[in-house]
């Protein structure tokens, strides 16, 4: 029998990205503990993904059918892939919206953010 183990390794092996990551932090001096906070921050990041507006819009009426139907928030917000914490936001955020106006009101914040940076870099605040 062969010492060696064709099964995938466990979860307690690095990932490329990571051990990248370090590399590229022991070339800047960083030390042990911003290494580990690092690597927290890059695992936490990984499984995060943005929506588009008509996305949120799409996943908020089939959360709306789902709870119509009996279910919960938790359990549909299970179903269509986010946490309750986000539905909850989404709801806040786009509720009784539309995709179209949903995709025109990130645009338009968006563009005030865009405007707020520049009016501050005139002003010399940034």
């Amino acid at each position: 029998m062969s010492p060696y183990s064709w099964s995938r390794p466990g979860g307690r092996y690095l990932s490329f990205a990571e051990r990248e990551e370090i590399a590229l932090l022991r070339v800047q001096g960083k030390g042990v503990q911003q290494i580990a906070q690092a690597l927290v921050r890059l695992r936490f990041m990984a499984g995060r993904r943005r929506h588009s507006a008509e996305d949120i819009v799409r996943k908020l009426r089939r959360a709306d059918e789902l709870t119509a139907a009996g279910k919960t928030g938790e359990e549909a917000a299970a179903e269509i892939g986010v946490s309750a914490a986000t539905l909850y936001n989404w709801r806040r955020q786009y509720g009784g919206v539309d995709t179209g106006a949903a995709k025109e009101l990130n645009e338009l914040r968006e563009q005030n953010a865009g405007e707020g940076r520049a009016a501050g870099d005139r002003q010399g605040k940034f």
